[in-house]
């Protein structure tokens, strides 16, 4: 799902996938064509999956320019509407 200021603040799906390998790699990709050679901060949350969270970080740090990566357990209000295991990114350009 995404949601930006172009999307007026509606999410939108941006793919579909079958397993949750596929959806970090996926996570990766579409990343990867969105910020192409940027120095990026980037967000990663998690409700009760640190080891998979860390596996994604993992393969952040391997793919691109990161300034900062940070990893951190989603709210409890996140958590009651998605479930667990919910894994979400979200990344920026670093200040110069």
């Amino acid at each position: 799902m995404e949601i930006d200021d172009y999307s007026g603040g509606v999410t939108k799906p941006v793919s579909r996938v079958k397993t949750r390998k596929q959806a970090m790699d996926k996570m990766v990709e579409i990343a990867k064509e969105r910020a192409r050679d940027t120095k990026l901060h980037i967000f990663i949350g998690h409700t009760r999956t640190p080891e998979e969270a860390e596996e994604l970080k993992n393969m952040f740090e391997s793919n691109f320019n990161c300034d900062k990566i940070y990893v951190y357990d989603e709210s409890a209000t996140v958590a009651v509407f998605n479930g667990r295991n919910l894994i979400d990114v979200a990344f920026c350009a670093a200040a110069d």
